[in-house]
């Protein structure tokens, strides 16, 4: 769900460019690009990221995804973009993870290009320019940027360039290019399956998309391609598939994530007195057993009261909570419904089924005293 004004001109600039067409419309130009910053946790970082981003020497559209972040970050990115003049938009996506948070600023993506960025990152003035350049060439499908410390000198950048470009050339199927770090033919991104956890969820998912990228056509770097990660302390040191990884992924992938049926199982795992519960819900791909599972926070009993309505639906616009069950017996629900107009899409409303203590919708022989009793046995 979008949750800043679109304004007329963009809307009617989205439909020239799913139509294809470039010209000008009116006094507005639709962008021939999309970023995508998908973001968690991230308010000390955030502004000095976007910062860099509407230095850009062309123009694109912002999709900024919230992925469930507990400080001040959705504000952060808010504020600064208003600040700065930026065209974008403000997604949540309640499923935790990167790989799903890019999956959902992918649908919001109709330009020719798109360009993944981190909340944490540095883009030089014309790191898009540098980036379409590379993407224009025939058969490029995939741009990649190569990382440059924030206190490296111009000795240190050439050396990483030179480096991921003797790379390339030595192991051209290869990604050398982290997520941060990334751009794409949108149209070859989304022939290729976008962003899909439930495609394969074992190894990082900047690389994974890009094997599968690269089935149609190549990915390139340049010299001038670069981009500067903060100087926080990484997880991990390289940013390339193993052998190990791609063996793996070469024999498995195949199987994973196709032909799939759906098992959601719900249970109120944690029960208490503010009537949260955790469940975990998700798909099983195959005989193969491939399991992509993911974290359902449910807030139960919405319409119990007014009062409990008006917290749970501001925990759902705010990403905290992504699913919650409804009483629709109760006197208020018809009102506090309209609440929900105005959580994510990607929130999941589901029914409550009271089986204790309330008086049912048609007589039977478990009441006691008009009401169902505590307990069934």
């Amino acid at each position: 769900m979008l949750l800043d004004a679109e304004g007329a001109a963009w809307r009617n600039a989205t439909a020239w460019a799913q139509a294809g067409k470039t010209e000008r419309t009116g006094a507005y130009v639709a962008p021939c690009w999309t970023v995508v910053v998908p973001f968690f946790n991230e308010e000390r970082d955030l502004a000095s990221t976007l910062e860099s981003l509407a230095a850009q020497t062309v123009r694109f559209r912002l999709v900024l995804v919230d992925n469930g972040s507990l400080d001040a970050s959705a504000r952060v990115a808010t504020d600064t973009c208003e600040r700065l003049g930026l065209d974008h938009i403000l997604l949540h996506q309640g499923l935790p993870g990167k790989i799903n948070a890019l999956h959902l600023g992918l649908e919001y993506v109709y330009t020719r290009f798109v360009a993944t960025c981190d909340a944490d990152t540095y883009y030089p003035a014309d790191y898009l320019a540098q980036a379409q350049a590379l993407l224009e060439k025939p058969g490029c499908v995939v741009a990649g940027a190569y990382f440059v410390a924030p206190k490296d000198g111009e000795a240190e950048r050439r050396r990483e360039s030179t480096a991921i470009r003797l790379a390339a050339r030595f192991l051209p199927r290869q990604c050398h290019a982290g997520g941060a770090g990334q751009a794409f033919r949108t149209e070859a991104l989304k022939a290729a399956g976008g962003f899909d956890a439930r495609r394969w969820n074992f190894v990082l998912e900047d690389h994974e998309v890009i094997h599968r990228v690269m089935r149609h056509g190549t990915m390139a770097y340049a010299d001038g391609f670069w981009c500067v990660p903060s100087d926080r302390e990484r997880d991990r040191e390289s940013i390339r598939w193993t052998l190990t990884e791609r063996l793996v992924y070469s024999i498995a992938a195949p199987f994973a994530g196709t032909g799939s049926s759906t098992i959601s199982s719900r249970s109120d795992c944690a029960r208490g007195g503010s009537r949260l519960s955790a469940c975990a819900s998700g798909p099983i791909s195959n005989w193969r057993g491939s399991w992509v599972n993911r974290l359902i926070l449910c807030a139960d009993d919405f319409a119990f009261s007014t009062e409990d309505s008006l917290v749970i639906a501001e925990l759902l616009r705010s990403g905290k909570l992504n699913a919650t069950s409804c009483m629709t017996l109760r006197p208020n629900w018809m009102e506090d419904s309209v609440m929900l107009r105005s959580v994510p899409q990607t929130a999941q409303i589901g029914l409550h089924l009271t089986l204790t203590e309330e008086a049912p919708i048609h007589p039977n022989g478990f009441t006691q005293d008009g009401v169902m009793p505590e307990s069934i046995h």
